[in-house]
């Protein structure tokens, strides 16, 4: 999922949105997952998620005993021990069939160990801030808002081809704001000014497809029926002959 990090809580690391970024004050805003709101952290806390295990290394990892892992702490641990969800740093006791005994740091060398299933744990990883970059592309205040929109629902499709973490139209709809590590942010805003470009083109788009409709309502309009007992061959002749009554007594009017 775009966007995703994790926030380093003491002995755990915490999954969430990456929504903003102050790099002056060094801080980070992030929305913990599933439902919590923005909350600004430090910016050393936050990282990016471990590489993921291919399936052929998923299927040969088989932690040792005094191996250092990160164990996923679902909801149901957190309300039972009073701890936030996330991946808690531990260390594998021993395995037991198919659980795996585990000492979760701050736990202390006797326990409580935690017995989890073998899908739950992944290899420890170093802490290693997240260099995160906040790059705004300023958009013209004549932009229209169906402009707006169609821009925003380009953004997709640059982000993931400049492997930014965040790339959204501002609130106010005045700049486009690029959230990730540097090399990603620089690439996202090249693609974005080159997008840029075409609004030109996007605006005579929209001007043709506004006269195109009001093409099409004027032909409806004359392939409307009548009003009823009126043909549309009389209205027209009465249009006409209005106007040639009008030619002769504008002609009659001249010659006295």
């Amino acid at each position: 999922r775009m966007g995703d990090c994790e926030v380093l809580d003491t002995h755990s690391y915490i999954p969430a949105i990456l929504t903003d970024v102050d790099v002056p004050a060094r801080r980070t805003q992030i929305r913990y997952q599933p439902d919590g709101a923005d909350t600004w952290v430090e910016s050393c806390r936050v990282r990016l998620p471990p590489q993921e295990l291919s399936a052929t290394e998923r299927a040969a990892f088989r932690p040792q005993a005094g191996d250092r892992v990160e164990v996923l702490m679902g909801s149901e641990s957190a309300s039972k021990e009073g701890t936030p969800g996330g991946w808690w740093s531990g260390e594998v006791v021993k395995e037991a069939g198919a659980l795996f005994s585990v000492a979760l740091a701050g736990s202390g060398a006797k326990g409580p160990h935690e017995l989890v299933e073998l899908h739950r744990v992944r290899p420890s990883s170093p802490h290693r801030p997240a260099p995160l970059e906040r790059r705004s592309i300023p958009l013209s205040p004549t932009l229209s808002h169906n402009l707006c929109e169609k821009i925003a629902s380009r953004l997709p499709r640059v982000a993931a081809a400049a492997a930014v973490m965040r790339l959204t139209v501002n609130a106010d709809g005045s700049e486009v704001v690029a959230l990730g590590v540097a090399p990603a942010v620089e690439a996202a805003a090249v693609l974005v000014s080159m997008l840029l470009l075409k609004i030109p083109h996007l605006e005579l788009a929209e001007r043709r497809v506004a006269g195109a409709a009001e093409e099409e309502v004027e032909e409806e309009m004359q392939e409307a029926p009548a009003p009823q007992g009126i043909s549309r061959s009389s209205c027209t002749s009465t249009t006409n002959s209005h106007h040639h009554h009008h030619q002769l007594h504008y002609h009659h009017h001249h010659q006295i």
